[in-house]
Order: structure tokens, then sequence, then C-alpha cells
């Protein structure tokens, strides 16, 4: 019985909730100029996330958000003005200390321009 109810407390304490809140096929914080889609090219697989850590009670930021997960992301990569094939999660655990927040993951979408690599 003891045994039972350790595993359980220590199952609590390890896991943590992955929530998956979709895919999408572009995602975006900046303006991105449509007309010329043609020309952006795929760059690497990145992940972005924004999370508080929870201390006892105390979170370290109010309010994570998806869009600062957005754009960590999309800073990863030189020129990058958005994402492919995205994956947005939660993800939540906290015992005595904890985090909240989100994760983001997707290709980069390169504007040539903006990295000084474009043809002429």
């Amino acid at each position: 019985m003891t045994r039972t109810i350790l595993t359980l407390c220590l199952a609590a304490m390890l896991g943590s909730c992955t929530l998956r809140h979709g895919d999408f096929t572009l995602m975006a914080t900046r303006n991105i100029d449509v007309s010329r889609i043609g020309e952006f090219e795929r760059g690497p697989r990145v992940e972005g996330e924004n999370m508080s850590h929870i201390i006892v009670f105390i979170p370290t930021v109010l309010q994570p958000n998806i869009e600062d997960a957005i754009e960590n992301a999309i800073d990863k990569v030189p020129g990058a003005v958005g994402l492919t094939d995205v994956v947005v999660r939660q993800r939540a655990f906290w015992f005595i200390y904890g985090q909240a927040g989100w994760l983001v993951e997707g290709t980069a979408l390169v504007d040539p321009r903006m990295t000084g690599l474009a043809q002429p």
C-alpha cells in the first residue's frame, strides 16, 4: 500500500501535462508580403518557448503567451519572417517547483532579401 502511494506521488512530481493545440500551415507575428511568398525559402526546423517558472505557488511570469514563443522561434534564424508546418503545444508541471507555458515548433520561412543572400 505504501509503495503504491509512493509511486503515485513520484509520478505526480515527475509527470507533466502537454497539450497539443494544433498544426498550422503558416504562422507569423510579423507582416509578410504575401505577393513575394514564392521568393521565400524554407529554413531549418526551429523551436521557441515562453515559459513561466512556478516556485511554490508564485509564478515568475504572470501569463506566458504564444506570441512570444513564436517570436523566439523566428528569431533563431536570420532573415526568418514566419514559420511553416507549425505545431503548438502547451506544457505544465508543478509540485514545489514547476513550469507552465507555450512551445512552438516549425520550419523557418526565410526572406532572402533580409539575409543579404538574394540573387540579383
